[in-house]
C-alpha cells in the first residue's frame, strides 16, 4: 500500500520538473515562427492569412521557418517540428516531407534572400530571415519564457520548502519514537514550551475563535508564516529587465503585466498537487510525519489561500492587459479563458464557502459543496490550460491523481470491512448511543484508530462521520469494536431519536465502514502516562489505558482521568470501566461537573453497573442499581486543566521518569491541557509530551 503512495510522490516531482525545461527550448523557435509569418504576409500573397493558417498549411512557411532555425539557431531545428504538429493537432505533414521540402529548396536555390526585397515586393518563394525582426523578437520571448521558467522554479521551491517541513517532520517522528530521551535537554524543552506546543495566539486551538476559525499551533504558524512569505517574495521579485524595442511594441508597463500574469499562474498551479494531497484521508505524509489530519488540514487551507492568491491576480493582471490592448471582447470568445475565469471564482466561491461560520453550522452542506465546487474548479484549471498547448495540465494531473487515490482506497477500505454491515445499535444515557460491529479482520486494531461510518439511512447514507473506536473485551464480543456517538445535529441526531422511538431503545442499521486511519501514539515509551478524557473522549482514552495496563507489568504508573458532566454517562460503558477499576496499575478518577457542583471537591465511592443493568435502567442514574463491582471514586468539582496537569505530573513516583500526556475532550479543556502540558515540560526529570485526539476542522 506504501510503495503506490510513494510512486505517485514521485511521479509528481518529475512532472514538474518536466515543465521548467519546456519554454526554454522554444524561444529560438517561437522567435523564427513570429519573424517568418511578418516576413512572409510581407512578401508573398498571404498578407491577409491568420498565423495559425500558415502555421498548418503554407509550404513556404514551413520552409522559411526551417531556413531561420538552420541559419539562426541551428541546435533548435529539431524543436520546430513537434511544436508545429502540437499546435495544428495532426494537420501537418509528417516530419520528412517538411525536412524534404527545406532540402529541394536549399539544393535548387529557391530560398531568397530577404535582404534582397524591396519593400512590398510579393514573391512566390521561400525567404531567409530577416535578422532585425528575429532580435525585436528574442528581445520578447527570452524574458517572457524566462518568466515562465522563473516561475516553475519558484513553484518548485515552493514544493521543496514543503519537502524540507516533511523530511523535519519524519526525523522528528522516528527520534521521538526510536530515542525518546535524545529529544531532551534544556534547549529543546525551551523551544518545545515556547513554540512546537502552545497555540498561536493566548490558549485557542481546539476550541474556534468566532468569524475566524481555528488557530494553529506556533509551530504550525511558523509554517505557514514562512510559505506565505516565500510567495509573496517569490511573486514581487527578481523580474527580467524588458527591452521596450521588442517586435511588439509593448511598453514596460504591458510587460509587466504579461510577466506578472505568468508567474503567478504557474505559482498557483505548482501548489494545486498540495492542496489535494493534504486534503486526503490517506496521505502517506500523515503515516510517516506521524501529523493528524487537523495538522495537514492547517497547511491545505493555506496552501489553498495562497494558490487561489497567485490565480486571481494572474486573472486581474491579463484582465488588465486584455483591457490595455482592447483585447477582451476576443479574449471572452475563447474557451479556454471562460474556463480560466470560471476556475478563478468557483476558487473564490470556495474560500469563501470555507469560512469558519459555515463548517461550524452546516458542515454536511459544506462538504459536498466543497467536494462539487472542487470537481468544478480543477476542470476549469485542466481545459483553461489545455485548450492552449500549455503543459501546465501535468500539475492538474498530479492533483486529479492524488484525489482518485484517495478516493479509490477509501473504496477499498470498505470493501476490505466486510462491506455493507448489519450493526446493532443502542441508545446509552439521554444523548449518546452505542454500536457494536462484527467487522471483517482486515486489520489489527490499535489505540488511536478512528473509523469513518456511512449509516444507510434516507436522511444522510452519503455522509461519512468519524469516530474513535475501542475494541471490546466483553464475553462473546472478543475482537468487536465498538464506538459511541453523541446526538448533535444531521446523522447522529437521526440515529438516536430512531432509537429513542424504539421500545428497546436498539435498532438493527446498515452502516459502511473506512478505516481504520489515526496513529498509535508511543505512550508505553514514557515512565508514566496520564490520560484524560472528556465525555465521549473516553472511547479514545478507554483503549491506551487497557493497552498499557496489560503490558506494562505493572512498571508503568497509569493515570486516568474522566471529566463527565452527570452520572449519565457511566452507564456508556460500564462493563469496560469495571475492566479498568478492577486493574490495580490503574489510577482512575471521574469528575462531575453537573450545575451546582461545589467549588470545593467532594469525594464518594460508588459501585458501577453491569451491561446488563444498563440495559435495564437505559437513561437511569447509575446509583439505581448496585452490584458487586468495583467502586469508583467520583469528585464532585470541575477540574482546572491548568492546574491539574501540573499537580499530577510532580507526583513523586511521577516526575521522577518522563511522562507522556494523552487528552481527548471539549476544544477548552484540549486547550488548557496544551497550555499546561506546556508549561510543565520542567516538572519531570524526563521528557514530558503531549498528545492530543481531537477533530477540529
Amino acid at each position: 500500500m506504501i510503495l503506490p503512495r510513494l510512486s505517485l510522490l514521485l511521479t509528481l516531482s518529475s512532472l514538474i520538473a518536466s515543465c521548467a525545461a519546456d519554454f526554454a527550448t522554444r524561444n529560438e523557435v517561437y522567435s523564427c515562427l513570429r519573424t517568418t509569418t511578418k516576413g512572409i504576409a510581407a512578401h508573398t500573397n498571404a498578407t491577409s492569412v491568420l498565423a495559425s493558417v500558415l502555421y498548418c498549411y503554407d509550404k513556404l512557411f514551413w520552409i522559411s521557418s526551417y531556413v531561420c532555425l538552420h541559419e539562426l539557431a541551428p541546435s533548435k531545428v529539431g524543436q520546430l517540428y513537434p511544436y508545429l504538429d502540437e499546435y495544428c493537432e495532426g494537420v501537418l505533414p509528417d516530419e520528412d516531407t517538411l525536412v524534404e521540402y527545406y532540402d529541394n529548396a536549399t539544393e535548387t536555390n529557391w530560398v531568397v534572400d530577404f535582404y534582397s526585397l524591396a519593400k512590398g515586393q510579393i514573391v512566390d518563394a521561400p525567404i531567409t530571415p530577416n535578422k532585425t525582426a528575429y532580435a525585436f523578437s528574442m528581445d520578447y520571448f527570452v524574458p517572457m519564457y524566462t518568466e515562465i521558467e522563473n516561475g516553475n522554479y519558484f513553484a518548485k521551491a515552493i514544493l521543496g520548502y514543503w519537502g524540507f517541513i516533511m523530511v523535519f517532520g519524519i526525523v522528528y517522528n522516528f527520534m521521538s519514537k526510536a530515542t525518546p530521551g535524545a529529544l531532551m535537554s534544556v534547549q529543546i524543552n525551551f523551544i518545545r514550551k515556547h513554540l512546537i506546543l502552545p497555540a498561536a495566539i493566548t490558549k485557542r486551538h481546539s476550541r474556534p475563535i468566532p468569524f475566524i476559525g481555528y488557530m494553529p499551533t506556533r509551530i504550525q504558524s511558523l509554517v505557514v508564516f514562512i510559505h506565505v512569505l516565500m510567495n509573496i517574495l517569490m511573486v514581487s521579485i527578481c523580474y527580467y529587465e524588458y527591452k521596450a524595442d521588442n517586435i511588439y511594441g509593448y511598453s514596460k508597463y504591458i510587460t509587466r503585466l504579461l510577466m506578472l500574469s505568468h508567474r503567478s499562474a504557474i505559482m498557483s498551479f505548482g501548489q494545486l498537487p498540495l492542496v489535494f494531497l493534504f486534503a486526503s484521508r490517506n496521505n502517506v505524509l500523515a503515516w510517516i510525519t506521524g501529523w493528524s489530519f487537523d495538522t495537514f488540514n492547517v497547511y491545505h487551507r493555506w496552501v489553498s489561500r495562497t494558490m487561489f492568491l497567485h490565480a486571481a491576480i494572474h486573472s486581474v493582471a491579463w484582465t488588465m492587459y486584455g483591457h490595455n490592448r482592447a483585447y477582451l471582447d476576443l479574449y471572452w470568445a475563447q474557451p479556454y479563458w471562460r474556463w480560466g475565469a470560471a476556475a478563478t471564482i468557483v476558487g473564490g466561491v470556495m474560500l469563501g464557502q470555507a469560512w469558519q461560520f459555515f463548517r461550524q453550522h452546516a458542515y454536511e452542506l459544506f462538504l459536498a459543496t466543497h467536494i462539487l465546487l472542487a470537481i468544478a474548479f480543477i476542470a476549469g484549471c485542466y481545459y483553461h490550460v489545455t485548450l492552449i498547448d500549455f503543459t501546465f495540465e501535468e500539475y492538474c494531473w498530479a492533483a486529479i491523481a492524488f484525489w482518485a487515490f484517495d478516493r479509490a482506497l477509501r473504496f477499498v477500505r470498505l470493501v476490505l470491512n466486510g462491506g455493507m454491515l448489519k450493526t446493532s445499535f443502542e441508545a446509552r444515557g439521554s444523548d449518546v448511543f452505542r454500536a457494536d460491529i462484527k467487522y471483517w479482520k482486515t486489520w489489527a486494531f490499535f489505540p488511536g484508530a478512528h473509523i469513518y461510518v456511512y449509516v444507510m439511512l434516507p436522511t444522510g447514507f452519503w455522509q461519512s462521520h468519524p469516530f474513535t473506536v475501542f475494541q471490546s473485551n466483553l464475553p462473546g464480543e472478543e475482537g468487536h469494536i465498538i464506538l459511541l456517538g453523541k446526538k448533535k445535529h444531521g446523522i447522529t441526531n437521526s440515529i438516536y431519536k430512531r432509537l429513542a422511538n424504539s421500545s428497546s431503545h436498539r435498532s438493527d442499521l446498515r452502516i459502511f465502514v473506512e478505516g481504520p486511519y489515526g496513529t498509535h501514539h508511543h505512550l508505553h515509551a514514557f515512565d508514566s502516562a496520564v490520560l484524560i478524557a472528556g465525555g465521549i473522549g473516553i472511547t479514545a482514552v478507554f483503549p491506551y489505558a487497557l493497552e498499557l495496563a496489560s503490558t506494562n507489568s505493572g512498571k508503568q504508573r497509569v493515570v486516568v482521568r474522566w471529566v463527565i458532566h452527570d452520572e449519565d454517562a457511566l452507564t456508556w460503558m460500564p462493563q469496560e470501566l469495571n475492566s479498568l477499576l478492577a486493574n490495580s496499575a490503574i489510577d482512575l478518577q471521574v469528575f462531575i461537573t453537573a450545575p451546582g457542583t461545589s467549588s470545593s471537591p467532594t469525594t464518594e465511592k460508588l459501585p458501577l453497573q453491569s451491561d446488563s443493568d444498563a440495559e435495564k435502567s437505559s437513561a437511569a442514574s447509575s446509583n439505581s442499581l448496585a452490584l458487586a463491582s468495583p467502586s469508583l471514586q467520583i469528585i464532585h468539582q470541575r477540574p482546572d486543566m491548568l492546574s491539574l496537569i501540573p499537580a499530577l505530573i510532580s507526583q513523586p513516583d511521577i516526575a521522577s521518569g518522563s511522562v507522556g500526556v494523552l487528552v481527548c475532550g471539549l476544544p477548552g479543556m484540549n486547550d488548557d491541557a496544551r497550555a499546561a502540558v506546556a508549561n510543565s515540560l520542567e516538572l519531570a526529570t524526563g521528557k514530558v509530551e503531549y498528545f492530543e485526539e481531537a477533530f477540529a476542522w
